[in-house]
């Protein structure tokens, strides 16, 4: 996940407008068993491609949908949507809104 997001964040990077957005979909484990990219590691890997793409003013939003968000979205993600789908429009603008002002200051 870690380059999915590096990627992402570097295509945003060139393109002309001010504010740009990166929304992440995940599961919250950004873990494969190939080279033992695994729990903790894979966590702070993401986290760390996070605040890069912070420091490079881009807004990262991270999404999971249900009740509670793991653990694991917490240290991710410092903008975090977690809702029920039913909710989701009401939460996300709220996140988004508070994200927007933030990158304002």
């Amino acid at each position: 996940r870690r380059f999915l997001v590096y990627f992402a964040a570097k295509e945003l990077s060139m393109r002309p407008e001010k504010k740009k957005i990166l929304f992440v979909l995940s599961d919250g484990y950004p873990e494969h068993s190939v080279d033992e990219y695994i729990a903790y590691k894979g966590i702070l890997d993401t986290r760390k491609a996070v605040a890069e793409a912070i420091r490079g003013k881009t807004i990262v939003v991270g999404l999971h949908f249900g009740d509670q968000p793991s653990e694991e979205h917490k240290i991710m993600y410092p903008n975090l949507v977690y809702s029920k789908i039913k909710s989701l429009p009401v939460v996300l603008g709220a996140t988004l809104k508070r994200a927007l002002s933030k990158s304002c200051s």
